[in-house]
């Protein structure tokens, strides 16, 4: 039998058709399975994610870029969004399609949300003028005060470990922390050692008249997802992740903004 031209046409179509639904379309898979619809919920703290000129910075934010690129998703800048801590963790449990990064995967979170990472590390440290303390524990702590920013937790910690009410003190705002540190109000400030050592510089405050006490073990960064997001979509975060790690270039991002500069 010969057909016809249009016979042709139509045949060739539903051959086509028909590959596409076996086989599926080769350029959705590209496209990171989804993560392309993901809002990246962000706390402004520098110098894991902030805002310089308009245009975001920092180390989480170019871990999660670099581990997007490596699975074929640019980060769409319209998708990051910054709030405070409080929205963002009321967000990522109600909302689909939400994701925060950079947070710590704590026990109680742990069953909240899905996760990916680690993208970066916290050190928790106490930190002091050089020379002025030899803090060989956390007992030695409660002989001095100690600078914390208010509704971060560090207070509670601080009563636990027996510091007495009255040496903990605590400010508003990361900067006046850094300010009563500068001006011998408070002995030692205790934080995340990358974000602290940054505020100290922001401050006038060089690393060299610093020294850090390692009394905490480190903890990671992750990226925390809304329950409902799909397992494929948090996994394929994940390959990125891992594919920066092993090429480099997620050590190289790390060391780039390391504490001590």
């Amino acid at each position: 039998m010969i057909l016809s031209h249009n016979q042709v046409k139509r045949w060739t179509l539903v051959l086509f058709l028909t590959l596409l639904c076996s086989v599926g379309w080769p350029v959705a898979e590209s496209r990171g399975k989804g993560l392309e619809d993901i809002r990246f919920l962000v706390e402004e703290l520098p110098p894991y994610t902030h805002l310089e000129n308009g245009q975001f910075a920092g180390v989480s934010y170019e871990v999660l870029k670099a581990a997007l690129n490596a699975v074929g998703t640019p980060l769409d800048k319209w998708k990051v969004e910054t709030f405070p801590w409080a929205r963002i963790y009321d967000s990522i449990q109600h909302e689909p399609n939400t994701c925060a990064f950079t947070t710590r995967r704590t026990e109680e979170r742990e069953q909240l949300f899905k996760w990916a990472g680690p993208i970066v590390d916290f050190q928790m440290v106490f930190i002091a003028k050089k020379g002025r303390f030899s803090i060989n524990s956390l007992t030695d702590v409660k002989n001095y005060t100690v600078g914390v920013q208010k509704f971060s937790g560090m207070r509670d910690y601080l009563l636990e470990i027996g510091v007495p009410s009255r040496n903990i003190i605590e400010s508003l705002s990361p900067e006046l922390v850094v300010r009563k540190f500068a001006h011998d109000r408070c002995d030692l400030l205790m934080g995340d050692e990358r974000a602290t050592y940054y505020a100290l510089k922001q401050g006038g405050v060089t690393a060299d008249e610093l020294e850090s006490f390692y009394l905490f073990n480190p903890e990671g960064g992750w990226v925390a997802f809304n329950k409902k997001v799909p397992d494929e979509v948090v996994a394929t975060l994940q390959k990125g992740l891992d594919i920066i790690r092993a090429n480099g270039t997620l050590g190289k991002i790390l060391y780039k903004f390391r504490a001590r500069q």
